[in-house]
């Protein structure tokens, strides 16, 4: 999974629009589709501000498919499995203060 495609995936889990997120990490909404749509790489501010609005770690956003081919098949299965289970998680659970959280299929 890309920056992007997470942060995107985190974005809708919880209903919010670009623009909304955008207002509230405090970055153009622009800004926010280019790394959405992976045409721009994040600044670490820009990542520790997404990290702290949806209470995650910072290092969850950077997991990146780009060395998977490396591994075996069943590393890659279980890499996998974990990254689902942990974006389920994270997008499941309550946030306080924030909009309610849309139920999300990511397999």
């Amino acid at each position: 999974m890309m920056v992007g495609k997470t942060i995107r995936v985190l974005r809708v889990a919880r209903d919010l629009s670009q623009g909304e997120l955008a207002r509230a990490v405090k970055v153009s909404p622009g800004y926010l589709s280019l790394i959405e749509s992976d045409k721009r790489e994040p600044s670490l501010s820009f990542l520790k501000k997404l990290a702290t609005y949806f209470n995650i770690p910072v290092g969850f956003l950077l997991l990146e498919d780009r060395n998977v081919r490396a591994f075996d098949p069943n590393q890659r299965r279980l890499l996998n499995e974990i990254r689902h289970s942990l974006l389920d998680y994270l997008v499941s659970r309550d946030v306080p203060d924030r909009k309610p959280k849309r139920q999300l299929n990511a397999k």
